[in-house]
């Protein structure tokens, strides 16, 4: 049974514990604000009773979330808006109570507003932005029009220049962190896929070392192999005897064969620039399931209108397409196809390889490493080294179910056709 490789997982943030502790010590130094700001002056006990609800509520609200957040499945980003509009609520029916729009710490909008922008995506920090502004807008507005006959003009300009500096402030604040948030995130991911290519050729590395001193430790067995049978033909001439050395003597060609080429494969400076015909491809590929006589035996077909089609990769790409074959026959029941065909663009072509074995594990994701690692899936290093030769040679291969019969795989490969 086949498991599916290199799969994304989307949505998959996770949950992040210290991103929420760190939120609710900012609701925790917010409201201590609030309480010594209350203590300091003379409000009236009504105050004191709502920033009593006010606490006691943001209390139950941040247990309540800290259960909810030990499930897996839990929203991360859903739990990070929830949390920041309930500090806004807060801070805009705290400011109601106790001064309006006067009220200095308003500016604690800009908090929100800032951690909004820093992690959460920039079209959600807008928002904040633009709820932060008009909740401002509205305490103003009312503010000034319940007041208007007490206020002198330069107190009015003052009420209106923290208006006009909290809207700057509200806008910069979300355009900047929301940009340099957002180039965080995309340096750390391409340092992560520089990790990863890191780690997956220093992986290569070992195995063409691995490769290359096993050809090298394979010759004197191999010619000791040669000797001894040269030793028996001499012993026993008779037809019989002969039979099998022969036998023995064309495995040991097919080895010296393969090593030789595994030879030009560390020589030649760069196959991924060779070239092959896709007739020559498949017509290769077809002698080698016969000389192993796979069973079932593939059925390959090639239309004549894509039999010139040129295709990348020399070596690399006839050993990475054989992979798969074997791997399809490994896993089918009775039947194997590989198919040549076109896609809506002319540029790219298709090689289909279907089996009607178990299919792949639909419940479970792996990457492509973790696919090779798993003794069970029958597929070790060779599809590592299968999606890495197709993605050199700018190609993919995908993995999935087939919809034509009731179980197994369709194998995708595809690739640029260069005439």
């Amino acid at each position: 049974m086949y498991t599916t490789p290199g799969k994304a997982l989307l949505g998959a943030r996770g949950n992040n514990p210290s991103t929420l502790f760190w939120l609710i010590v900012l609701r925790a130094l917010i409201l201590l604000t609030f309480v010594f700001y209350v203590l300091s002056l003379d409000f009236d006990d009504r105050v004191f009773r709502y920033l009593g609800l006010i606490i006691f509520a943001s209390i139950a609200f941040t247990v309540v979330t800290w259960l909810r957040n030990s499930s897996p499945e839990q929203n991360t980003s859903g739990l990070y808006v929830s949390q920041l509009l309930w500090d806004s609520v807060v801070i805009n029916v705290f400011v109601w109570l106790a001064g309006g729009s006067t009220n200095p710490f308003i500016y604690y909008q800009l908090l929100v507003i800032a951690v909004s922008a820093s992690i959460l995506p920039e079209r959600i920090a807008w928002v904040f932005s633009l709820l932060g502004i008009g909740s401002y807008s509205v305490l103003l507005y009312f503010d000034i029009g319940h007041h208007m006959q007490h206020l002198d003009a330069s107190f009015k300009s003052h009420l209106l220049g923290m208006w006009i500096n909290f809207t700057g402030s509200a806008l910069l604040i979300a355009f900047f962190i929301s940009r340099l948030s957002a180039a965080l995130v995309k340096r750390e991911k391409d340092l992560r896929v520089a990790r990863e290519e890191n780690l997956k050729n220093e992986q290569l590395l070992g195995l063409g070392i691995l490769a290359a001193t096993t050809v090298h430790s394979f010759g004197t067995p191999l010619s000791t192999i040669r000797m001894a049978v040269s030793e028996l033909d001499a012993l026993h001439p008779d037809a019989e005897s002969r039979a099998c050395t022969s036998v023995i003597q064309a495995q040991i060609e097919r080895c010296k064969d393969t090593m030789n080429k595994l030879t030009v494969l560390t020589t030649k400076e760069d196959l991924s620039t060779q070239t092959l015909l896709a007739a020559d491809l498949f017509d290769e590929v077809k002698e080698y399931a016969l000389l192993v006589n796979m069973f079932p035996m593939p059925e390959i077909c090639v239309p004549e209108t894509m039999r010139h089609c040129r295709l990348p990769g020399g070596v690399l790409l006839l050993h990475a397409i054989i992979n798969l074959v074997d791997n399809a026959v490994k896993a089918a029941g009775s039947y194997v196809n590989v198919t040549l065909e076109e896609t809506s663009d002319k540029r790219v072509v298709r090689i289909l390889i279907e089996d009607d074995g178990d299919g792949i594990q639909s419940d479970t994701v792996y990457t492509t490493e973790e696919v090779g690692m798993r003794k069970d899936a029958g597929l070790g290093i060779g599809l590592i080294l299968v999606n890495s030769t197709i993605e050199r040679l700018g190609g993919r291969v995908h993995f999935a179910n087939s919809t034509d019969v009731d179980s197994g795989t369709k194998i995708t490969v595809e690739l640029t056709c260069l005439d």
